[in-house]
């Protein structure tokens, strides 16, 4: 994973952005013809490639599919994804990897309006995918190199993430409030919320 987080992307062309319903998508791949990097929002799978190795994945995970890798999808609760194929400039490979994604609605915005770009193939549609791939690499790259933020940190702005997801439609609080509600300096706040999700 860490060749992967380094390496100065210089991404040639997007192969397919699609969404995997429940159910589909083939179990057994053989010489993989591009990079993949599918991003899981339900269910849980195990991907067992033919060097032995094996990784399970569940909902709000990254599963990185290196090009030229032979590999049997085993569903253990059925799910959907999305997923994003593509090559690079140069013919390189990379070992497979799995990340937990911590700004996962941030992600699933990129894979979704990649996705729809891409059925819609209007103009300057394969500059728009590549666009939102660019944005997923940067959100790995970003949250993979992030600081590690201790478990009372997390505990600490709880109480605000909640209210943030249960009324993200109807509400946008102030910072101010939300602060309030942690008990905490609007400053600290920010700090430790963009130290967790990577994101103001």
């Amino acid at each position: 994973m860490k060749s992967f987080m380094e390496y100065n992307f210089n991404i040639n062309k997007i192969v397919v952005a699609c969404h995997v319903p429940e159910g589909f998508g083939p179990r057994i791949h053989k010489n993989r013809p591009s990079h993949g990097l599918a991003f899981f929002v339900s269910g849980s799978k195990t991907f067992r490639f033919d060097n032995g190795l094996e990784l399970d994945i569940k909902k709000n995970e990254i599963i990185h599919l290196p090009k030229y890798s032979n590999y049997e999808v085993i569903s253990n609760v059925p799910g959907e994804c999305y997923s994003i194929n593509f090559d690079f400039d140069e013919d390189i490979t990379f070992d497979p990897f799995v990340i937990p994604i911590k700004s996962h609605n941030t992600m699933l915005d990129f894979y979704r309006d990649a996705t729809k770009v891409w059925e819609l193939k209007t103009n300057g549609y394969d500059l728009k995918c590549k666009a939102e791939l660019y944005n997923v690499l940067y959100l790995l790259a970003s949250e993979y190199h992030s600081e590690y933020v201790p478990t009372y940190k997390h505990e600490i702005i709880k109480p605000a993430v909640e209210f943030i997801h249960n009324n993200y439609i109807t509400d946008t609080p102030s910072i101010e409030f939300l602060s309030q509600m942690c008990g905490i300096t609007p400053e600290y706040f920010r700090k430790i919320f963009k130290n967790i999700y990577g994101i103001s």
